[in-house]
């Protein structure tokens, strides 16, 4: 999109491949610091367990992960666990408080995200459409006896405006809020480990859950006849985000002052 057709410049920051660690921290430095929207790609080469803010941690899940060489953390979003690997391409949008897309309903915030990301897919020829809020609702009433786990997986459940194909979720969002702003997190599998994740949060034997999450969710690649690259996936985004929002995307950096917010918030961690 010209310049001369935005309404809006938006930030768009390099790529990172770091720890999900890390990661975690330059979250809370966009939420908290962030001056103008802005857009951050991520992924981590580290095998890590991402549990909800509010998730608990149970003694087998955390024993599993020291035995698996798994790394643990705990994301200041809500919402349940999430594996991240080479396979997960992870996504924080970071707005202002008064922003325009910054409301006061909760779920609502999600909904222009949600509809980006399925034209996005679209676009990539993936016939993805949006979760409404009744769908979420029956979503939650899971039968059987994996339903606490299923719930314990981000992507065992649905929330409203999140993406999925057919019943699959291919896309999952979560939020933090804060008194200087909002950001939103999405993340979209290329390849699903399910069995991976479900060797880690799953009761007894695990076969039941990865089952179970292969008829709730996917990756691109059991979708597309060859999964889109990171690359091709951003590039895709960024074309349907500045259309749809009428902004554009300006290549920048971290600044000065959120960069020692991540410095110090991995000293004091480590």
């Amino acid at each position: 999109m010209d310049d001369t057709e935005a309404t809006e410049t938006w930030r768009l920051l390099p790529f990172d491949r770091g720890t999900s660690a890390e990661h975690n921290a330059r979250s809370d430095a966009l939420v908290r610091l962030a001056k103008i929207p802005t857009v951050w790609w991520h992924a981590t080469e580290t095998p890590t367990l991402i549990l909800g803010a509010g998730q608990p941690l149970t003694a087998d899940t955390k024993r599993r992960c020291a035995e698996l060489g798994v790394s643990l953390v705990r994301r200041a979003s809500g919402g349940t666990a999430v594996f991240a690997d080479p396979g997960i391409v992870g996504l924080d949008v970071s707005l202002p408080a008064q922003h325009r897309l910054v409301g006061t309903d909760v779920v609502k915030n999600y909904r222009w995200l949600g509809e980006v990301w399925m034209n996005t897919l679209r676009s990539l020829g993936v016939r993805a459409r949006l979760v409404d809020v009744e769908e979420s609702r029956q979503s939650s009433k899971l039968p059987g006896d994996l339903v606490a786990a299923l719930r314990a997986a981000c992507f065992g459940t649905l929330s409203p405006f999140e993406v999925v194909v057919k019943r699959r979720k291919v896309v999952g969002l979560a939020q933090v809020r804060r008194r200087t702003g909002l950001l939103l997190q999405s993340g979209i599998h290329l390849h699903f480990a399910r069995e991976q994740l479900a060797q880690l949060i799953a009761p007894e034997p695990t076969g039941g859950l990865s089952d179970a999450l292969a008829n709730v969710a996917a990756g691109l690649d059991e979708i597309l006849p060859v999964a889109p690259k990171e690359e091709q996936l951003m590039h895709a985004f960024s074309r349907e985000l500045e259309a749809d929002q009428r902004i554009t995307l300006r290549e920048s950096d971290w600044t000065p002052e959120e960069d020692a917010h991540v410095e110090h918030l991995v000293r004091v961690a480590s």
